[in-house]
This record gives C-alpha cells, sequence and structure tokens, in this order.
C-alpha cells in the first residue's frame, strides 16, 4: 500500500514538473541586481501594461506596483495589481525585457 502510494505521489510530481518544464521552455527572464535600480522604470512599466490593455483600462485601476516579487530567481519583473468595482483582482507581470503577462486559473498568459 505504501509502495503504490509512493509510486502514485512520485508520478504525479514528475508530471507537474515536466508539463512545468513545457510551460516555461525558453523562458529565461531578465535578473536585476535588488541593490540597484531596475532596468525598466515603473513609469515606463506602468505606460506598457496600459499599451496592452487599451480600453479594459477602463473597468480596472491599479491598486499596487512592486518590484520584490522573486518568484524567477530573482527580481526580473514589476507586478501590477488592478481591481475593478467588483474587488475581482488581476495581477500583470511586466518583465524588464517589456514582455507582459498576467494570472489566469493559476498560470501566466502572455499579452502580445
Amino acid at each position: 500500500m505504501k509502495r503504490a502510494l509512493f509510486l502514485t505521489v512520485a508520478l504525479v510530481a514528475a508530471v507537474r514538473l515536466a508539463a512545468q518544464g513545457l510551460i516555461f521552455s525558453g523562458f529565461s527572464p531578465q535578473h536585476c541586481d535588488p541593490k540597484t535600480p531596475p532596468p525598466l522604470t515603473v513609469a515606463e512599466a506602468y505606460s506598457i501594461v496600459l499599451a496592452r490593455l487599451g480600453t479594459t483600462t477602463n473597468q480596472f485601476w491599479c491598486v499596487s506596483a512592486s518590484c520584490l516579487d522573486t518568484k524567477f530567481g530573482g527580481v526580473t519583473h514589476w507586478n501590477f495589481e488592478f481591481s475593478n468595482t467588483n474587488g475581482v483582482r488581476t495581477n500583470f507581470l511586466v518583465f524588464f525585457d517589456k514582455a507582459v503577462y498576467y494570472w489566469e486559473g493559476g498560470s501566466m498568459r502572455e499579452i502580445r
């Protein structure tokens, strides 16, 4: 019984790891030393988000901005949190190479 449980857990972990590798293959964000200013200013990053959102910005407004997130092995992006009148919040990530992503259903989606 223990062996079957262990094999099941190991298989699930291996599948999740493989799927994560496929999702992020080729994804290598530019890192920045947290002791120096980021290569992309908050104003530049915010204007990129607004340009990508277009008229959707009439439904959302920015409630926070941060460059402290280290999910990708260091400081790699600006994180903007937007909210609507219903309190639904959405995070937009502007990487230093100016790629824009948002979180949807637990995964990142690129906005082109």
